[in-house]
């Protein structure tokens, strides 16, 4: 099933998409009608992530039936948010070894030029962190600057030139559980979802470079996280190391890879994220920039009125504008 959040007179509402793909359902007024009594704690992702495999086989239970006994959305007329607007944490990790030698030698390219790039081959001067090697690792995101698919990205209101896409597939924690094994790991995903992880690239550069404190303000402002257009349930991806992914600028295919070129598996991210640490249901991972996914790799950068669409195999696309504030 393709779960989505839409925004109403009631406020915020769970959907679920038909299989038609134009039209859709509101979750709890289907429940409601269906089961003869109320069911309006599903009015929102989070509750349906929370009511786990029981929740989602009610919501299929009644699907078959939706032509005879519901009203059908228009799927495009809604005013739609991230699927899931709130996460309840947000991790965002690097695993592509790809986008990180790209970003590296364009970086030295802009620097110095092919001579620079030449010498950095012989004597490293800019090399990826020997950590990237030895673990998964991640930044926490910002869960209240989450957007959806078709809502506009606002320019950091701070000075930046650079600003970037971030091409990657997004899942969302379903059940609770602490020291996760890799063999289970997957059990824990509710779904998955594009996410485009919105980058400010000259505050990447003062922030890890110059000033060597990790990541600040450069992915942290206001509808810096594009998540959507809805979250496919784990159940319909048969293999999620294994989706082709694509990013266009202005209609313009800007790059292409595929989620079997990361380093360190979803497995892999799942498990260290676990470490020590329980998982809840409504989490969020950003699975990493993949290779070919991002600007910075060919110093190229977004400009106001830009549009970026991501689309991956089996899950969706997902559109964003960047505006000014």
């Amino acid at each position: 099933m393709k779960l989505f959040s839409y925004k109403d007179s009631r406020g915020e509402r769970a959907g679920v998409m038909a299989e038609d793909m134009i039209h859709a359902f509101d979750i709890a007024d289907c429940l409601s009608v269906n089961e003869g009594e109320d069911y309006s704690s599903f009015s929102r992702m989070q509750s349906v992530i929370e009511a786990g495999e029981v929740g989602l086989s009610k919501i299929r239970k009644v699907l078959p039936n939706k032509d005879e006994k519901f009203s059908r959305l228009v799927f495009s007329g809604l005013d739609v948010l991230a699927p899931l607007p709130q996460p309840k944490k947000m991790r965002c990790f690097s695993v592509y070894e790809k986008h990180m030698d790209q970003a590296v030698d364009a970086l030295l390219n802009a620097k110095g030029g092919k001579l620079l790039k030449l010498v950095n081959k012989i004597i490293p001067i800019v090399r990826i962190p020997k950590a990237f090697y030895s673990m998964p690792f991640y930044y926490k995101g910002n869960p209240l600057s989450v957007i959806g698919h078709k809502q506009n990205v606002i320019w950091p209101s701070f000075h930046e030139e650079k600003m970037d896409y971030e091409l990657e597939l997004g899942l969302v924690i379903g059940k609770s559980g602490k020291d996760i094994a890799e063999e289970q790991a997957l059990d824990y995903v509710f779904g998955y979802t594009c996410f485009n992880d919105f980058s400010a690239r000259d505050r990447i550069l003062l922030e890890m470079g110059k000033l060597k404190v990790g990541m600040l303000k450069a992915k942290d402002f206001d509808t810096g996280n594009a998540i959507g257009p809805w979250i496919v349930t784990a159940d319909e991806i048969q293999d999620p190391q294994s989706l082709s992914m694509r990013v266009y600028v202005n209609d313009d295919l800007k790059g292409e890879a595929n989620t079997s070129e990361m380093l360190w598996t979803i497995r892999q991210q799942i498990a260290k994220a676990s470490e020590g640490e329980t998982l809840h249901p409504g989490e969020f991972f950003g699975t990493g920039a993949a290779g070919n996914g991002c600007g910075i790799e060919r110093w190229e950068f977004l400009n106001l009125g830009d549009e970026v669409r991501l689309e991956i195999d089996g899950v969706g696309t997902l559109s964003n504008r960047l505006v000014a504030e």
